[in-house]
């Protein structure tokens, strides 16, 4: 039987791990300790895999469908969903860079996996590195892992938040929160920083990466200090700015 909201609530830890199960292979995990992990268990090639979505509830039910249905997707066409996340952990911190994610790749995985990486290493040398290899690896994993809250959009994107830190002084602004959005249709991660006024809403924008390239763009609207160092118009329009916005 599928899970729902005020079944989960009513959840409690017992003596030992135990687990609750929703649908197509999503089920909860539930700690002695307290704490709640959402998994997703498919079978690819002849075997079962396991794949751990994230906290509740962080990671509401909802979402956790939504992430378990991108995975279905990936294990219908014969890619393993698990293994992605694992080559993932092999970036290790946000700063790592596409050139030093390639080196650890190859060395944890790729000749772990394959006796001859001659045209593999050949095609990351010679067309990929030269063009990428200084971009930053996005930090998706680690704002699904510690995101204190998940927002789902109607066209499917999905947005991370982390904990909202209040202002230190008292003004218009009431926090700050740093943000992640990725989109399981076209794979594309973005990060930026909102602050808020004392109503929640969102007062002003500021973004940071775009699929692992660190941005250096005004906050939205400018702040004084954006228009005094010639980034941006009152407007909030960038200085020399080359869209057609």
């Amino acid at each position: 039987m599928a899970l729902t909201d005020t079944a989960l609530k009513a959840l409690k830890p017992r003596d030992k791990t135990y687990t609750v199960s929703d649908d197509r292979g999503l089920y909860l995990e539930i700690f002695p300790t307290g704490g709640m992990v959402w998994r997703y268990r498919y079978r690819l090639n002849g075997r079962y895999e396991k794949l751990t979505l994230g906290k509740y509830p962080a990671l509401t039910l909802k979402n956790a469908r939504l992430m378990r249905d991108g995975a279905s997707q990936m294990a219908a066409v014969g890619e393993s969903p698990a293994q992605k996340k694992q080559r993932a952990k092999v970036a290790g911190p946000e700063d790592t860079t596409l050139s030093e994610f390639a080196e650890r790749y190859f060395r944890e995985i790729q000749q772990r996996d394959r006796k001859d990486n001659t045209m593999p290493r050949r095609y990351l040398d010679k067309d990929i590195l030269p063009s990428i290899g200084g971009k930053r690896v996005s930090a998706l994993e680690g704002a699904q892992a510690t995101a204190d809250r998940v927002r789902t959009l109607p066209d499917g994107r999905i947005r991370y938040y982390d904990k909202e830190a209040l202002a230190r002084t008292q003004g218009p602004t009431r926090g700050r929160s740093h943000v992640t959005e990725w989109s399981p249709t076209t794979g594309q991660a973005r990060v930026w920083e909102e602050t808020y006024d004392h109503s929640g809403a969102v007062n002003r924008v500021h973004p940071k990466m775009s699929d692992g390239e660190v941005l250096d763009l005004p906050h939205y609207p400018p702040t004084k200090a954006d228009i005094d160092q010639g980034k941006s118009t009152p407007s909030g329009r960038e200085i020399n700015c080359s869209c057609r916005c």
